[in-house]
């Protein structure tokens, strides 16, 4: 921009900003790119959870950085499992049960890609996440014991009972 003198007549041209004020802000930029990156993302993850069955379950266990145990269904009938020892099987799963083990899990897909609000709690508890894939698309939920409050209590409830299915059927072999 220009200056002017004090009772200068002042052009439209000087009351332009210059190029390097146009368009958004730095920080508005990349708020807007992580939108248009994210957008896809969430919205497969709403298909997975919302559009039908999925194809295969999975449940993972995690502390200080290794899976301590895990179990996976499909709707194939084959299920597999890690248990803490660190011995994996596998199971037959009938189309019935696996899903129950889905109806036990459908409440709490509608938090895939939510981000849930976490009320301080243990640190160094267990962490991991509970997948559902569909068309070979992944919806995942990340859960943790570090974090309380209503929808992580209700997280943890639903994981675990679905947990508890799933090993009482390994154990039905």
């Amino acid at each position: 921009m220009r200056l002017l003198r004090l009772g200068a007549r002042r052009d439209l041209a000087d009351l332009r900003p210059s190029p390097l004020e146009w368009g958004p802000a730095p920080g508005q930029l990349l708020d807007m790119l992580r939108v248009l990156l994210l957008a896809p993302v969430f919205a497969l993850a709403a298909c997975v959870t919302a559009g039908g069955a999925p194809d295969k379950i999975s449940v993972t266990e995690n502390s200080w950085g290794v899976m301590r145990s895990g179990w996976t269904i499909e709707r194939s009938g084959v299920g597999h499992y890690t248990p803490h020892e660190g011995t994996s099987g596998t199971f037959p799963i009938s189309a019935e049960r696996f899903a129950r083990v889905q109806a036990l899990l459908q409440p709490i897909a509608r938090y895939v890609g939510k981000n849930l609000p976490c009320a301080p709690g243990p640190t160094d508890g267990p962490y991991g996440a509970i997948t559902w894939t569909r068309h070979g698309v992944d919806a995942v939920l990340p859960w943790t014991t570090g974090c309380v409050g209503a929808e992580r209590t209700e997280i943890l409830n639903s994981m675990q009972a679905a947990s508890d299915a799933v090993h009482a059927i390994a154990g039905d072999r």
